[in-house]
């Protein structure tokens, strides 16, 4: 969803469908659309479910990542013969990587895509897209090194703007968001920019809200930015329950899907939220009512409640997790979920200290994550507790 730099009341929601992804395969997700046909049909009836942009990638119809231009111009005209409203986004995120052999890091090993830049925006050049993606990344993704240089970037965004397509900036950290400054200070991007906050990468911004307050802070004052996160087992940053409502329907929709095409699925499936923004405190009976269980994010939910960043040695000690307001707010999760008969986990490094371990015991936690060496100290002293005494 996009945020607009303008006056709250005239601000538009803009839903966006990604409807395959960069590196999904067939064995994560069986549904996967692959040929320029199920791509363009996928967008259609995305489109018909209210999504006002389809971003792309194309497949071989084998399901690998494709950067044919016959792909992409099949499923762009498909596209537009049924849906000219349909705002199109392509990607031009393939072609930028680079895994080093491992005899001599120099040369190219296997996996190596990397392509010259004006290769890589060919199908731009062509197709001329309402929206075009520009990665401004250059960072580790698994075991290949994802390149970016400001000067492919650079004839990347000329090209962009030569086919009429507004570039949208993905942005993976903050270094990125400094060279997208510099680019428009150059003239190379045209105000107002558009970013795309990426979250959840390895190597990059970490799926947080922190994450995104931070992010947003370093964005030119006229930017329009959107941002998602990458996740697998919890809905991160909930605010709201109307947000794990609408998280939860889309799942459902997936999971209706997979059912209908004769896809064995699990007996029940365990959805679940993470409690690290405050306001979700006051909501916990109607989390609970919807949520199999909830994890609290202790990191976050601490930094947020004393506004204190942990790593910030001028306000770390704010940072106080056991405080009455922390253990408060710890205790009214581990209360409503006794209350709901749902269980509440924790998650973050703060049982890995014997004595808050004994805090959260007391307070009625009974799954707690601990960095590795902690798990022996922190074990010793939970099995001589009188949980009881202690509560």
């Amino acid at each position: 969803m996009t945020e607009a730099a303008q006056p709250k009341k005239s601000r538009k929601t803009i839903l966006t469908v990604a409807v395959t992804g960069n590196l999904t395969t067939i064995d994560q997700h069986p549904g996967l659309p692959c040929t320029p046909e199920q791509i363009a049909k996928a967008a259609l009836d995305s489109a018909k479910a209210g999504a006002a942009i389809a971003h792309l990638h194309v497949r071989y119809p084998d399901g690998r990542p494709s950067m044919e231009l016959a792909h992409y111009r099949e499923t762009v005209d498909r596209i537009r013969d049924k849906n000219s409203e349909l705002i199109i986004n392509l990607t031009t995120g393939p072609g930028g990587r680079f895994v080093p052999s491992k005899d001599d890091p120099k040369i190219a090993g296997p996996g190596t895509s990397a392509q010259h830049p004006l290769k890589r925006v060919e199908h731009i050049v062509e197709l001329k897209p309402d929206i075009a993606t520009l990665d401004l990344n250059t960072m580790w993704s698994g075991t290949s090194c994802v390149i970016n240089s400001p000067q492919n970037v650079t004839v990347m965004a000329n090209a962009m703007k030569e086919a009429g397509s507004k570039p949208e900036l993905e942005v993976f950290d903050s270094g990125d968001i400094q060279l997208a400054k510099a680019l428009i200070e150059q003239g190379v991007l045209e105000e107002p920019p558009l970013f795309q906050i990426v979250t959840g990468i390895r190597y990059g911004f970490p799926g947080t809200v922190e994450t995104l307050v931070y992010a947003k802070s370093l964005l030119p004052q006229n930017a329009h930015w959107a941002a998602f996160g990458i996740g697998r087992m919890m809905f991160p940053m909930v605010a709201d329950v109307g947000e794990f409502d609408q998280a939860k329907a889309i799942l459902e929709r997936e999971l209706t899907h997979l059912r209908k095409h004769g896809h064995a699925l699990p007996d029940k499936v365990f959805v679940g939220a993470m409690v690290e923004v405050p306001s979700l405190l006051f909501q916990l009976d109607e989390m609970f009512a919807r949520a199999d269980f909830l994890s609290v994010g202790s990191n976050d939910l601490v930094q947020f409640l004393f506004a204190a960043d942990r790593s910030n040695v001028r306000v770390a000690d704010r940072f106080d997790p056991l405080s009455p307001a922390a253990l408060r707010a710890f205790r009214m999760v581990a209360d409503a979920g006794a209350r709901h008969g749902k269980p509440v986990t924790l998650c973050g490094e703060l049982a890995s200290r014997p004595l808050e371990a004994v805090a959260l015991a007391a307070l009625g936690y009974r799954s707690l994550s601990l960095s590795p060496a902690a798990v022996g100290p922190v074990k010793a002293t939970v099995l001589e507790l009188d949980v009881g005494a202690a509560r």
